[in-house]
């Protein structure tokens, strides 16, 4: 798979320090309401078995580790009896972490990049709208320096926007049979992001970060 792909051959070719998964580790959990179209997208739809399922199959890595956000399509997973997915599963993988609900922000020797998952497949049809709103709606303080938000499954990239860079980052999946039914046409690839620190981690923010947007489109094959 291209996930396989990235954690064997891309990752390390690139010495990454630590991968974020926003939201989407697995799809939300099936419905009575679903139609039969939507359901057939489940082939797993039983918790423990799903949860066996990521932990058996989830590329390993020994030298960095992989922090996971619960977007909602994990937290619609959660029961009455209180289990949490993303905690079930990294409970069982040294290399996986739970880095929090919908959003987490980062530090980085004082560089704060703060990632969200605030869509479960229905995203805005127009790209930048959600983006632009999540932006100017941000309270933090200090505000981070780059807002990368999943969820949106295509690639976005806005010019400093309310005094932070915004990005997005695409699937690894082609579309499902929910998405085709929504209209959502995800685009496929991974973002990276690179930070440049000076002596005594000095970090100029106008040119120390560069975010690369890179498309696996064309790895896309029909079933």
């Amino acid at each position: 798979s291209l996930l396989h792909w990235l954690y064997d051959v891309v990752f390390p070719k690139e010495d990454i320090d630590f991968v974020v998964v926003i939201g989407g580790l697995v799809m939300s959990r099936p419905k009575s309401s679903f139609t039969s179209t939507l359901e057939s997208d489940a082939i797993i739809k039983e918790v423990d078995e799903l949860v066996d399922y990521v932990v058996e199959c989830f590329p390993r890595s020994k030298k960095f580790k992989t922090y996971i956000v619960s977007g909602r399509a994990e937290r619609s997973w959660e029961t009455k009896d209180g289990i949490d997915i993303i905690s079930a599963i990294c409970n069982r993988r040294e290399d996986l972490r739970k880095a929090g609900e919908i959003k987490r922000t980062f530090d980085i020797k004082g560089v704060l990049i703060k990632v969200m998952a605030p869509w479960n497949d229905n995203s805005p049809k127009s790209i930048s709208y959600g983006p632009q709103k999540i932006a100017n709606a941000l309270k933090d303080n200090p505000k981070p320096i780059l807002l990368v938000l999943g969820g949106l499954h295509r690639r976005l990239r806005m010019p400093k926007y309310n005094g932070m860079y915004v990005e997005t980052v695409p699937s690894l999946h082609k579309k499902t049979l929910r998405q085709d039914a929504g209209s959502i046409e995800p685009r496929v690839g991974y973002t990276i992001v690179e930070l440049s620190f000076g002596e005594d981690w000095k970090f100029n923010p106008s040119k120390d970060i560069k975010v690369y947007l890179n498309s696996l489109d064309q790895y896309v094959v029909s079933d």
